[in-house]
């Protein structure tokens, strides 16, 4: 999923014409994660949520997931031995949509932030993304880029893993990757360029949640551009700054 930062990065840059300012999201902390909250503005909101669960004794297992009706925008699910754990989702959320979290186990939100873009920049109208059993072959045939959601756990076993790729003149982009030994689950969000096909595999017992995307009201991304194979690490200017996080 890091290997998405770059097109996301991009995709900013082109619909924020000034800096972008933060507020804070009502989401409390503590055994109750539960919080609603909907995009009222004009314009969409790039959202970003960051939390820990620290499951207390007799807890055996903890989960968080932040959706609407169709689309899953951010889960975990978590076993005792993850306790402690931290994590982070960063999405779009189109002006007059929504969102409800929900969580089990004690969790703990340590960020919760919104800030508007310039503009509206996706469509409201969600379309299913098929992977049925977690493995797959996409193509976006929209004339537009897509923000692809999903949210898959795996029930156990001793290797379960999880990929989406996208590959592009030879070289091959990962949107998604998630490995697990046991119980657990991950979400992914990424932008599939207009024109470009996605292949997703799932070994082990990966069982897909949610899969759906929303399309974009122009292209912003090439399906012909060149797929990056290599980030310097760590990076410390623009455009691509980072802390070493170059999975």
């Amino acid at each position: 999923m890091v290997a998405t930062r770059a097109p996301m990065l991009a995709l900013l840059l082109a619909v924020s014409a000034q800096a972008m300012e933060w507020a804070s999201i009502n989401c409390p902390s503590g055994s109750n994660g539960n919080c609603n909250y909907r995009n009222t503005g004009s314009a969409d909101e790039a959202v970003s949520l960051f939390f820990q669960v620290e499951l207390a004794s007799g807890e055996t297992e903890g989960s968080f997931t932040c959706s609407d009706e169709q689309m899953t925008y951010c889960s975990r699910k978590w076993v005792a031995a993850d306790s402690y754990s931290a994590g982070d989702c960063y999405f779009i959320l189109p002006a007059g949509s929504e969102f409800q979290c929900q969580s089990q186990g004690t969790f703990h939100f340590i960020g919760a932030h919104t800030a508007p873009l310039t503009g509206s920049v996706l469509s409201t109208d969600q379309k299913p993304v098929p992977c049925s059993g977690g493995s797959c072959t996409f193509t976006n045939t929209e004339s537009a880029d897509m923000w692809v959601a999903q949210s898959f756990e795996a029930s156990g076993g001793s290797h379960n893993t999880y990929d989406c790729t996208y590959t592009n003149s030879g070289a091959t982009m990962t949107l998604c990757s998630y490995a697990v030994n046991g119980t657990g689950g991950y979400s992914c969000g990424y932008i599939l360029p207009a024109k470009a096909s996605m292949t997703c595999r799932a070994q082990g017992s990966i069982n897909m949640r949610t899969s759906a995307a929303l399309s974009f009201k122009q292209p912003y991304l090439s399906s012909n551009a060149a797929v990056e194979t290599k980030w310097d690490c760590p990076l410390v200017s623009y455009p691509k700054p980072n802390m070493c996080d170059c999975a």
